[in-house]
């Protein structure tokens, strides 16, 4: 199921930010164009279709203990492979933060995929030429995504053949190095 523009705008409530648009152009170019496209979701809810679910989690990385919240569609299921959107907040924010402003759950409701809010340390991620808390305690951000696609993947059931990744600021900054060190993944 490939989703046209008008398709794409009407998700979005009309306060969006500019970053809810990359957002979804990235959404829209992982999964609607995979070369080999594996097993969605069954049917997309309408407007009015009971919400996914969030649930709080937690995993182990270089020795610190990360958060992260996970939505789920209406629809997710073990047995049908869920697509999945990592969405990494700026700093200093929140991943609560993150699922405000972008009303992505909202927009994986409606179409069927799955959105991991991963927590930053210290309300951030460690990025090359950065000065962010994560970064002064030389987090590990690149193996945290990882260890976190593998724990997400195995607990939800969800299709790790169809994983983007998207952030805002300290969080893009992230995003493009996960493309670089976690290409084989996303």
């Amino acid at each position: 199921m490939t989703l046209d523009w008008e398709s794409w705008k009407t998700a979005l409530p009309s306060s969006s930010t500019p970053s809810a648009l990359v957002v979804v152009v990235a959404l829209a170019v992982a999964c609607g164009n995979s070369a080999a496209p594996g097993p969605r979701a069954a049917g997309s809810p309408s407007q009015g279709a009971a919400s996914g679910r969030d649930i709080d989690g937690t995993v182990r990385s270089g020795g610190f203990t990360r958060s992260y919240v996970i939505h789920l569609p209406p629809n997710s299921s073990r047995l049908i492979p869920t697509p999945i959107v990592i969405a990494f907040h700026g700093y200093p924010m929140t991943a609560a933060q993150m699922s405000r402003i972008t009303h992505l759950s909202a927009v994986a409701d409606r179409h069927g995929f799955a959105v991991v809010f991963p927590q930053g340390y210290g309300q951030s991620w460690a990025v090359p030429g950065g000065n962010t808390p994560a970064q002064q305690a030389r987090i590990d951000d690149v193996a945290f995504v990882r260890t976190l696609l593998d724990i997400v993947a195995r607990t939800y059931g969800l299709d790790t053949s169809r994983v983007v990744a998207t952030g805002i600021s300290n969080g893009g900054i992230l995003t493009e190095l996960l493309g670089c060190s976690l290409a084989d993944r996303l």
